[in-house]
């Protein structure tokens, strides 16, 4: 027991100290950047086990494949296949041989002629797309994932697994469990798993790895060795990543506004959908008699269309995802100067309100509540900003790093 404390000890100190570090020097999990440090952080209990220098047999690496490794591997998309036929005994549900959910969760980040193209594709396409991903998850859970898990396996199904052995079975793989999920903690916290709900994430993470734990420990006990888990741990994280994104916040409606152009200007049926976030009034108007006046008016004309065409290319901005690869403090600025709009380009302090929630914005710029929160104070710290309550003053604005500008004197983060 004292060398299993020794380990988790320090297999905790080494991962959530790297995290904070991680992100202080403007690391983001979403970025390419952030999936080389999180196959890192997996890696962590491993190092920390093979440190103890326990010897192969110890750590489960020894032992031939058997019919459990071949469980362990199919184990995962079976059961996703499962969930989906019990999903489909609901009310409500049905299956889409046409991929429509997927099509929609990717429209946001695509052309309207590579939307057409996608579909075009999965047409044509001799294999159906889902059992073509199914085929992608069973090669990778069989290869880069389970390279990646065996990090974890080595400490949690590897020393840990031999350190509780004076244990029963139940006991120790439920201790095993909630080390397990509750070292997932600095990860999900910063919107891995579970982006929408952070904090309620971690509890959920603990009860999950909890709940797998048993069969995680019964594919290590029969399979007779450590790389069985990894090879379960592989093909379960690949079944996962098949399922759903998180909501993306497309647009905050900062002044009135006119929702629902499409129907009104095209002619055409197209889902809008809003959420109020503080007391507003919405007035429903017929788009016949409005399309009408508009036609007459050329004054109101002249003002609809540049009110449009900014949110136009806005919305094209986001399509062509002109954020990624920014660090989650340049994301805050640049979020920061478009809301100050023209004033921007102004010498001196230019003031913004917050007024939507910091989990409102941080979903509308592709963060989490925390890394937003976190790229505030780096830009308080560095004497950008000043934050008094849900106003930022902007100390600097002319010097800071925008879209269209490349002067070598403007400040940057990213």
């Amino acid at each position: 027991m004292k060398r299993a404390a020794q380990f988790v000890g320090l297999s905790f100190g080494l991962s959530w100290l790297s995290m904070p570090l991680f992100m202080h020097f403007g690391g983001e999990l979403r970025s390419p950047l952030g999936l080389i440090f999180s196959m890192g952080y997996m890696w962590v209990p491993g190092l920390v086990a093979l440190s103890f220098r326990p010897g192969k047999a110890a750590l489960g690496l020894n032992g031939s494949p058997n019919y459990v490794w071949l469980l362990a591997w199919l184990a995962p998309p079976l059961l996703m296949l499962l969930t989906l036929a019990v999903s489909l005994l609901l009310p409500g549900v049905r299956l889409s041989w046409e991929m429509a959910g997927l099509i929609e969760r990717v429209a946001g980040s695509l052309s309207a002629e590579q939307v057409t193209q996608l579909k075009a594709a999965m047409q044509q396409s001799p294999v159906h797309p889902l059992l073509l991903m199914l085929l992608q998850g069973l090669i990778a859970g069989a290869s880069v994932n389970s390279l990646a898990a065996l990090g974890e396996e080595l400490g949690w199904r590897g020393l840990l697994y031999r350190e509780f052995a004076g244990l029963n079975f139940w006991h120790a793989s439920l201790l095993i469990g909630g080390i397990w999920g509750l070292w997932h903690a600095p990860l999900i916290l910063q919107g891995h798993n579970y982006p929408q709900h952070p904090q309620l994430g971690v509890i959920m993470m603990i009860l999950w790895c909890i709940l797998l734990a048993p069969f995680f420990s019964w594919i290590r006990l029969r399979g007779r060795s450590v790389l069985a888990a990894a090879l379960l741990h592989g093909s379960l994280k690949r079944s996962r990543a098949v399922a759903g994104q998180a909501p993306t916040v497309i647009e905050l409606v900062e002044s009135p506004q006119l929702l629902g152009p499409g129907e009104l200007f095209a002619g055409t049926r197209h889902t809008t959908s809003a959420t109020a976030i503080s007391h507003c009034l919405l007035l429903a108007i017929d788009s016949q008699p409005l399309r009408q006046v508009v036609r007459q008016d050329s004054e109101l004309s002249g003002r609809l269309l540049p009110d449009l065409a900014r949110r136009h290319c806005a919305l094209e901005d986001d399509a062509s995802g002109h954020r990624t690869g920014l660090t989650g403090t340049q994301r805050t600025l640049d979020y920061l100067l478009e809301l100050a709009g023209d004033r921007g380009g102004l010498a001196g302090e230019t003031t913004v309100l917050l007024k939507a929630s910091k989990k409102i914005i941080a979903a509308r710029i592709g963060m989490t509540p925390e890394s937003f929160s976190r790229s505030l104070r780096q830009l308080s710290d560095s004497g950008v900003i000043v934050v008094d309550g849900r106003n930022v003053h902007i100390q600097r604005a002319a010097l800071v790093d925008t879209a269209t500008g490349d002067s070598s004197r403007r400040l940057s983060f990213s």
